[in-house]
């Protein structure tokens, strides 16, 4: 029998071994794509996905980084790391905690929490701030704002913002200052001249400052100058 012959057995299995050593010699040699790869299905690499100089997800026209748009996304199961900078044109999210080891640095407005409920704790021992500014808290509340040792709310200092009272060592302030407990003044001098001043002035004509006090069989007391070189003298009453 010829091997030349058009139906040789010889010829069929010569064409069968070219063909799988042109197979063989594309899926080990073949290590370079020259036009477009598109799937309809997944695509699993078995080793690492190495990128020289950047990859797309979706239809952007920007190739020089992984771009995420609305008609494609960016899934990492599991751990992803990014050694440069990572842009976010939309929302950065976590279902989890973020955790950032070294500096962070945000520009714009900055909100913490979308509820009352929500809680911000900073394990700092000192907060700076960097510019002269002012920090707002609500208006026209009783609670305003307080500091307190506990969410027991056992107030150390309260702002009442719907009465324009502070409150120290009370929750609800009945005065502009009110101290819930003893006060003290003291002033400490490094010539020993100056001495502890506590000041009343009053904008009336008929009394000067005064100074109301509780009396201990209950009641009110107070304390004022009618004009300079008078010895203030304790009336009961109040000063209002």
């Amino acid at each position: 029998m010829s091997f030349n012959k058009r139906n040789s057995p010889y010829r069929f299995f010569a064409a069968v071994l070219t063909g799988a050593l042109l197979a063989a010699s594309v899926s080990v040699f073949a290590t370079t794509i020259g036009s477009d790869v598109s799937s309809t299905a997944t695509v699993s690499v078995g080793t690492d996905l190495t990128v020289a100089s950047g990859a797309r997800v979706g239809t952007g026209s920007t190739p020089d980084h992984i771009t995420a748009l609305a008609d494609g996304s960016f899934y990492a199961q599991g751990q992803s790391e990014q050694d440069g900078i990572a842009w976010y044109d939309a929302s950065l999210r976590a279902s989890s905690t973020l955790l950032v080891t070294g500096n962070a640095l945000f520009y714009g407005n900055l909100t913490f929490g979308d509820a009352a409920a929500d809680t911000v704790t900073i394990n700092a021992s000192s907060i700076t701030l960097g510019s002269v500014g002012s920090t707002t808290i609500p208006s026209s509340s009783a609670v305003s704002w307080a500091f307190a040792t506990s969410s027991a709310r056992t107030d150390m200092l309260h702002f009442d913002t719907a009465n324009t009272f502070v409150g120290i060592g009370t929750s609800s302030p009945a005065a502009a200052l009110d101290i819930g407990g003893d006060g003290s003044l003291a002033v400490t001098a490094a010539t020993g001249t100056v001495t502890s001043t506590i000041r009343v002035t009053s904008r009336g004509t008929s009394r000067g400052g005064c100074i109301e006090v509780g009396l201990a069989g209950g009641g009110t007391g107070y304390f004022y100058a009618t004009t300079t070189g008078v010895a203030m003298v304790l009336y009961a009453g109040t000063c209002r």
